[in-house]
């Protein structure tokens, strides 16, 4: 028996060769030949935070190994169309989203291997852009308006409530 090790490069023909006497002395003698083929790399990867919310980058972080003795290249591509190790999170992106980070491993001989890894878009908290009243001041009778404006990164259109207060 042979055992193929990582010296034995894929495509490397191995040969067996067999050699039968018989008792007179008679010999004769036969080969086989067979050839190492290649095998795939393994890959991990986690993406980090596990959570961001618009504006925050998310970074997917990938090992890879090959038991032929390569150094797999590693490329990276999220279900977002990005490609590279990193993604910042965009207004596209909606709360509970979960980009995902496809990270493949190649190695010099064909080989490749793919993980997924994800994390979840978190929700921004909307920011109030303005409050104003349409007078700074007013008489008994006169009616004031307050108008108010806010953005969400998220994409989202807040709601606006209004409460008056005397004081």
């Amino acid at each position: 028996t042979y055992t193929i090790t990582a010296a034995d490069r894929p495509g490397a023909g191995l040969a067996c060769m067999a050699r039968a006497t018989d008792p007179s002395g008679a010999a004769i003698e036969g080969a086989a030949t067979a050839t190492v083929m290649n095998t795939d790399p393994e890959v991990t990867a986690t993406v980090s935070p596990d959570t961001a919310a618009v504006g925050e980058t998310l970074t997917c972080t990938a090992t890879a190994t090959d038991v032929n003795g390569d150094v797999p290249t590693l490329t990276y591509a999220w279900s977002t169309g990005a490609t590279g190790p990193s993604y910042t999170v965009v207004a596209a992106d909606n709360p509970g989203d979960s980009p995902t980070c496809t990270a493949t491993a190649s190695d010099a001989d064909g080989g490749t291997a793919t993980t997924d890894a994800s994390a979840t878009v978190a929700n921004t908290d909307p920011v109030m852009v303005s409050v104003s009243i349409d007078a700074a001041s007013g008489a008994v009778g006169d009616t004031l308006t307050c108008s108010a404006t806010a953005a969400d990164a998220d994409g989202e259109a807040p709601s606006i409530t209004y409460a008056w207060f005397t004081g």
